[in-house]
């Protein structure tokens, strides 16, 4: 008779899972952990508590990360200068490789305690290893690229063992038969413009006299139009932004990548393990290919002396045009940066706030202000499209977030909430919706998630009571006007954008899960007293079946609940005629 073993299964990988029936399954909790149901079907499964699901733990973590952060990209930037004979500044490598850098640092800590939780709750007696093929698949070209690979399945399963052979036990290890020689990570394809976006960019962005502009404008979430109108008003045509897709020309170093993981300033073995395990994963273009980066990046159709960079977004995924902003900011080029979406200024952790804030001479909120002389609060710079409701519409529409199977960003909201807790959420409102209301729901669901099952995991549970679920095929915006009212699932840009434009609208979120800073807590209190807010999805379910037939007008407009959006938008998403003019400004305060 076979022994009954606890075996620890990283991944939902069919080569992982034991033959033996009768063994106890360990899996870390990752952030859809049911989405392991069907290869598991026929085994026990446990999992251990999500590391996270403690806001106090998960604060306490990020002040030690954002610590470990700091020394690691001091230890880096001085190996990178060395290796590439430069002598670049600590702020021109935070803008080249903090995004990468930060991130892979987070994941490797969150992946080695998910590991650890499961060692210290149960006993396990086996883990079990895939014979990779090729490892050098699993390193990213460039920091877009890392992106697909984060939520790979097999890349995940690969750090899961460097993390357990570097950090536990080996003696524990099986590795399973077979190697393994597909399921790699693909390149991300850039989201493709529409015919006519595509040619206007096309035309602007081969202008040869953009070489010699003053202002380099671009992905400024302005749209279109409005950025048009901010480079006139500072005479210039628009540079449209248009991403560099990188082709490798260079083979994987891996005696450089090793003396590089070697040598820092860390202080203990624990960090000096993650640093070691995260530079084996750095960018082929920040080290190898990192000449051929700088040709591509000075080639570019940009000025050659901007005085000032205004963006609010390709310094985070964006190789060429990164590479091209470090260097001018590293001549004295100014930089002028831009929120680019909901949670700042409210969640109580978002890293990719400090650090645009830290990068940018001057910062551009949507309307909040912390103790930093460098933010100026001029309003919501998003697409500020105006909507055009449809009379008596009777449709409600919800707005869904991305579902992502592991973490790879930290904050305190979406990034570090568990996904089952997400679709547990979400399900309970729309099945105590009535069935009238249900039956004239459209479900926008967001089609640029990793997860290929995302669609299937997130409706699962949906009641189809009244036939099949409608799913938007439409705009954004399309989609709005042809709305009744907007449910946002969670806090992020199109709830800001749907508020500041006083569209009839609500948002669930799980207070637990999402914990805000105590600047906020005022304005989000006045939200949840007037219904505008819920974290109960069955009450918020209860008032939309009560407001339903003739009462929506009466309570968006009553003067109560326009006074809680006007308070709210003006800290959180201030809507401000006189935007681009007030940009125009800051960026001519750079004249001289």
């Amino acid at each position: 008779m076979k022994k009954t073993k606890k075996v620890l299964v990283c991944t939902p990988i069919d080569k992982l899972i034991p033959k033996n029936k009768k063994n106890i399954l360990i899996f870390p909790p990752n952030l859809v952990s049911n989405s392991i149901s069907p290869v598991v079907k026929n085994f026990k499964h446990k999992e251990p508590k999500f590391r996270w699901s403690n806001k106090s733990i998960l604060y306490q973590d990020y002040v030690y990360l954002k610590k470990f952060y700091e020394k690691s990209l001091d230890s880096l930037s001085k190996s990178l200068n060395e290796h590439h004979k430069k002598n670049y500044s600590k702020k021109f490598w935070r803008i080249l490789i903090g995004p990468w850098l930060s991130s892979i640092l987070f994941v490797i800590f969150e992946r080695y305690y998910e590991i650890k939780s499961c060692y210290n709750k149960y006993k396990i007696d086996q883990v079990n290893f895939l014979r990779i093929n090729n490892n050098v698949n699993l390193i990213p070209i460039e920091i877009e690229d890392y992106l697909g690979h984060v939520h790979n399945i097999l890349w995940n399963q690969y750090l899961y063992q460097e993390i357990i052979s570097n950090l536990f036990e080996k003696k524990k290890i099986l590795y399973v038969d077979g190697i393994v020689n597909k399921g790699f990570p693909k390149r991300i394809k850039s989201i493709k413009k529409t015919k006519i976006n595509s040619l206007i960019t096309k035309i602007f962005n081969f202008n040869p006299i953009n070489k010699f502009y003053n202002y380099f404008l671009s992905s400024t979430y302005l749209g279109m139009i409005d950025e048009l109108k901010l480079s006139l008003k500072l005479k210039q045509f628009p540079i449209f932004y248009e991403k560099k897709e990188l082709l490798s020309i260079s083979k994987i170093d891996k005696e450089t990548r090793n003396k590089i993981g070697k040598k820092n300033n860390l202080k203990n073995n624990f960090e000096k393990t993650l640093y070691k395990i995260a530079i084996n994963k750095i960018p082929i273009y920040l080290l190898e290919d990192f000449k051929n980066l700088c040709r591509i990046s000075k080639n570019l159709n940009y000025p050659n002396k901007p005085k000032v960079i205004f963006s609010s977004n390709f310094l985070w995924y964006d190789l060429a045009t990164m590479c091209y902003s470090a260097m001018k900011i590293e001549n004295e080029t100014k930089l002028i940066y831009g929120q680019h979406g909901g949670c700042y200024g409210i969640n109580k952790i978002i890293f990719s706030e400090d650090h645009e804030i830290k990068i940018s001479d001057r910062y551009i909120s949507w309307g909040w202000k912390k103790n930093n002389e460098k933010i100026n609060n001029f309003g919501i710079i998003s697409n500020r499209r105006k909507f055009s409701r449809k009379e008596n519409s009777d449709k409600l529409l919800i707005l869904f977030r991305v579902l992502n199977k592991y973490f790879f960003s930290m904050g305190s909201g979406v990034e570090t909430e568990l996904a089952k807790d997400y679709i547990s959420y979400c399900t309970s409102f729309f099945n105590n919706l009535s069935s009238e209301i249900r039956k004239n729901t459209v479900l926008r669901l967001q089609t640029n998630s990793a997860d290929s099952d995302y669609q299937n995991e997130v409706l699962k549970n949906f009641s189809k009571k009244n036939g099949n679920l409608k799913l938007s095929n439409s705009t954004f915006f399309s989609d709005c006007n042809n709305s009744k009212l907007i449910v946002n699932t969670c806090n992020s840009t199109p709830f800001l954008q749907t508020i500041s434009l006083n569209f009839p609208s609500i948002v669930i979120w799980n207070k637990l899960n999402n914990p805000i800073r105590k600047e906020a807590i005022k304005y989000i209190g006045l939200l949840h007293k007037n219904k505008i807010l819920f974290y109960d999805p069955k009450k918020a379910a209860k008032f939309i079946n009560k407001i339903w037939e003739n009462d929506i007008n009466e309570w968006w407009l009553s003067n109560k609940t326009q006074y809680a959006i006007k308070k709210f938008s003006e800290i959180f998403s201030k809507n401000n005629v006189n935007i681009l003019s007030n940009l125009k400004d800051q960026i001519k305060n750079y004249e001289n």
